[in-house]
């Protein structure tokens, strides 16, 4: 595991809106974790299906999810090692965003589409279908490396990935790397790189997280409050954001602002 400085500094930053909170439902799906709280706020992540080893079964008593403290849950992000109870901590520190992103004016969408030159070197950590598509009508090149989805043609061989980092002009990073905790290491790769986009589900809110980091753009997912029914069923059908697209607010920010 890799050292865990910025999801411990999101855990901090969330603080203020987990205490005294508990879950009322969560939804651990075969492509989203969904958790909400009692106050009503929702969050989620990514499921990384690919790092889950062996039986998925690591409770020894599920039910005993509903009602649990809040807090204890958000503490799974930083301190398990299990990638589902860590999304589960992630998807639990993310219930926090809508309120935090609103009580700290962050609920700009800038379009990062627009921070792209034509001659840039894009690379871009964990398949992100829609940019891809997107910059690929550009005639833009990508550099794409993802370890997990290995079934897409267009991905680069895991070796070049440091190099390719280091010499972008643009890296996007899945927020799911702060599951698998590598996040920081691969921030390690991109100090003189223009943009940094962290992008997802799983991109986590809270603007101290990115303290000293390169990341220049955090872009997010929030869930429409009267969308929840639908994002609990369609996520516990194996539904992913293209199936919940009904659901979604965005928000994309500036941290350095």
């Amino acid at each position: 595991m890799e050292e865990l400085q910025m999801i411990s500094r999101a855990r901090q930053a969330a603080e203020l809106y987990l205490k005294d909170r508990v879950i009322k439902r969560a939804v651990i799906g075969i492509t989203m974790v969904i958790v909400e709280l009692d106050d009503g706020s929702v969050g989620s992540s990514y499921v990384l299906r690919e790092e889950l080893a062996g039986c998925t079964s690591i409770f020894k008593d599920n039910r005993t999810l509903i009602g649990m403290d809040a807090g204890s849950m958000a503490d799974w992000a930083v301190e398990e090692k299990h990638v589902l109870k860590r999304a589960l901590g992630i998807a639990t520190l993310n219930c926090g965003a809508r309120a935090y992103l609103t009580q700290h004016h962050l609920t700009d969408n800038i379009d990062f589409f627009d921070l792209v030159k034509d001659d840039d070197q894009v690379a871009m950590v964990g398949h992100i279908g829609p940019v891809i598509r997107q910059l690929t009508k550009r005639g833009i090149a990508i550099d794409v490396f993802d370890k997990g989805h290995t079934e897409h043609e267009d991905l680069k061989a895991l070796n070049e990935m440091e190099a390719s980092l280091q010499k972008a002009d643009v890296v996007f990073l899945s927020g799911s790397t702060f599951i698998n905790g590598t996040i920081d290491s691969l921030l390690t790769h991109c100090r003189q790189t223009r943009e940094v986009i962290l992008i997802g589900s799983t991109t986590i809110a809270y603007k101290e997280t990115y303290l000293g980091t390169p990341v220049t753009l955090v872009a997010g997912t929030l869930w429409k409050q009267d969308k929840k029914d639908d994002l609990f069923l369609i996520s516990s059908l194996a539904g992913g954001i293209r199936n919940l697209s009904m659901c979604i607010d965005k928000f994309a920010y500036r941290p350095s602002k």
